[in-house]
């Protein structure tokens, strides 16, 4: 677990780092509480820690793997049955896992990817985490009150405020896991993860192939890539990437996914 006080030195890393207004996030924050009155957080809370404590849960990434990686693990989950196993998608991602027939248990978004399909799984039941900072304002005022009550959440990046939760962490993906350890996840896989410069069509909705990542999205990369190594570091043997390299984590290829799936390894 990551309390605010040991998550705001990487805050205020970040602050620099972009430019980032204090002010505003901390304004963003408040708006979405008030956004949230009315709906059933603890019921939300609640079916959150249902779907993470103790389980192995599947971080999707929107990089230009994700789909050779949904194969994969597609693959890899016949036969499983009733294994203790959560999905997660970050944003766009989740546009992904519909189109391969797979429905997320837990949505992270800041609302910049395919709002629609996060709507569409939300619909039919899965649990959305809506993450507030000081550029997406907008987007919060025309969504967050079409959620679901009792499948939403909200988080920001500064200090808690009343409805609204920090579990830590920077990008849509890294705030999956972080949220994912907080709640009590056994361990966690990364899946459509690529740090190499790249972005994947599924991470905004007006893409149509993978582009080359520019100046911004590549130091955001960068953070993501340190803070899940910091927090492999904080639950050693229990991070683990597919096909790619976090420093801390433990990399599996396609052939261990199978195994790794039923319960093998840690």
């Amino acid at each position: 677990m990551v309390d605010y006080r040991s998550w705001e030195p990487w805050y205020e890393a970040i602050r620099r780092a972009f430019g980032y207004s204090l002010e505003e996030d901390e304004r963003a924050a408040r708006i979405l509480d008030g956004l949230l009155s009315g709906f059933n957080i603890q019921e939300a809370l609640m079916r959150a820690e249902e779907l993470l404590k103790g389980r192995t849960v599947l971080v999707f990434g929107a990089g230009p793997n994700l789909e050779w990686h949904l194969k994969l693990v597609k693959e890899a989950l016949k036969g499983l049955g009733g294994a203790d196993i959560a999905l997660a998608s970050a944003d766009g991602a989740t546009a992904a896992l519909l189109e391969a027939g797979l429905r997320p248990d837990i949505i992270t978004t800041d609302l910049d990817g395919d709002v629609n399909a996060i709507l569409e799984a939300n619909r039919a039941g899965s649990l959305v985490v809506v993450h507030a900072h000081g550029d997406n304002i907008r987007a919060l005022l025309e969504h967050v009150r079409s959620f679901r009550s009792g499948l939403l959440l909200g988080t920001c990046q500064t200090r808690p405020v009343g409805r609204v939760f920090n579990f830590g962490g920077f990008t849509d993906g890294d705030r999956a896991v972080f949220m994912a350890f907080h709640l009590g996840a056994r361990r966690v896989l990364l899946a459509g993860w690529y740090f190499g410069g790249l972005i994947g069509r599924f991470s905004k909705p007006w893409l149509r192939g993978h582009v080359r990542a520019g100046e911004v999205k590549s130091m955001k990369l960068d953070f993501a890539r340190k803070l899940l190594s910091w927090l492999a570091s904080l639950h050693p043997g229990r991070v683990f990437v597919l096909e790619e390299e976090v420093p801390s984590a433990e990399t599996i290829g396609p052939g261990e996914l199978a195994s790794f799936l039923r319960g093998g390894g840690n």
